[in-house]
């Protein structure tokens, strides 16, 4: 199922969770607003981390304004009903109507102190220097804004970096380096593996460079999903440190990927053993089990699985358990997890699922896939 999670993760519908809730990202819109300034961190975000973000667009008001000359927008929210956020993007492009709106700046003076990080993409720079957000620090932008910045004497203008990463305030040059400055900023909160997973997805041409090259040779394989590689690549660091649970978790899920699934089942126990908290090793363990003929033991997979995926992903998490519930005759167990997530379940796939056919005549069950979706 780990295929099926992660397209569900990368459309933005949800995924693992192994701490709080989803960090909100607001990404400042106004009129004029370059549209791939703001659309490049966009789709980092929103594909990353498994659901690990919140994605949404904040402008003066709620007023539609017009990107780029040709593209609508309607702000998700005003800055008076936005929620808090964690990270704040903020684009370029005619960034004076950004930074000579008043009510605008008074909100960024206010929130860009509060947040983890806020990152300025190209001429987005501007705002956050003429708000003072930049004074004492090493800033960069598109070539265009350089000369426009060299006006605020307190900041140290690095104009060949392709981002500059301040801790709370990060800039990146012009339109495309946002995508850069924004997976800098996965990286950062989410790790390599991540970033790079997020990189792939968007076919763009990015590798970490906070790795060594022999563990980013390690990891490529497994972004790439080049299995007997990844199996031999941590089959042996498993043999060199038996305690290494991130060995013990990669080896596992290319093992179950490649059918071997009695060894999956194994490897999987022992990352979790070893204190593995990756959601998906209990998902491959799951799926492993289910492959071995053991539904009793998938379904416990699944279900210590579910409370570890974000909101959006765990319909799918508990459908894998109650068809496991009802392959091993636990009928009363697989149509509570069914009714649970009934509102997010698509009543056809119930009909279809050969593994819940053992329902077919329970009354609650007919009603769940009689159910219209909304």
């Amino acid at each position: 199922m780990r295929t099926l999670l992660a397209f569900v993760i990368l459309a933005g519908i949800g995924g693992t969770s192994v701490g709080a809730g989803p960090r909100n990202v607001a990404i400042v819109v106004y009129p004029g607003v370059e549209l791939l300034d703001f659309a490049g961190p966009g789709e980092v975000f929103a594909a990353a981390g498994n659901g690990a973000f919140n994605v949404f667009t904040v402008a003066a008001t709620h007023k539609p304004i017009v990107s780029q000359g040709f593209v609508r927008i309607t702000p998700d929210y005003a800055i008076d009903d936005s929620p808090k956020p964690d990270l704040i993007v903020i684009p370029g492009g005619h960034a004076s109507a950004a930074f000579e709106d008043a009510k605008l700046m008074a909100w960024l003076e206010a929130r860009v102190p509060a947040t983890e990080i806020t990152m300025s993409v190209c001429n987005g720079a501007l705002v956050l220097a003429r708000a003072g957000l930049l004074d004492g620090l090493r800033a960069t932008s598109h070539f265009y804004a350089i000369a426009r910045l060299r006006a605020f004497p307190r900041i140290t203008l690095v104009p060949e970096a392709r981002f500059v990463d301040n801790g709370r305030i990060v800039t990146t040059q012009g339109v495309s380096a946002g995508i850069d400055g924004a997976l800098h900023v996965v990286e950062r909160l989410l790790g390599a593996e991540a970033a790079w997973t997020d990189a792939r997805y968007m076919m763009y041409r990015w590798e970490p460079a906070t790795l060594p090259e022999a563990a980013k040779a390690g990891l490529r394989a497994y972004v790439e999903q080049d299995w007997p590689k990844v199996a031999a690549t941590y089959g042996q660091k498993l043999d060199a440190n038996p305690n290494d649970a991130d060995a013990a978790m990669r080896l596992g899920i290319a093992q179950r990927e490649l059918h071997d699934d009695a060894h999956a089942v194994a490897t999987l126990e022992k990352a979790l053993a070893l204190g593995a908290k990756d959601p998906d090793v209990l998902d491959e363990l799951g799926d492993a089990q289910v492959a071995l003929g053991r539904p009793r033991e998938a379904a416990r997979a699944y279900e210590r699985e579910l409370p570890l995926r974000y909101a959006g992903a765990q319909p799918l998490v508990a459908m894998s358990a109650a068809k496991a519930r009802a392959l091993a005759g636990d009928k009363e167990a697989a149509i509570a997890l069914l009714q649970r997530y009934a509102a997010k379940l698509d009543p056809a796939q119930l009909e279809q699922a050969k593994e819940l056919a053992s329902l077919h005549g329970d009354a609650r069950f007919e009603a769940l896939a009689a159910a219209k979706k909304p």
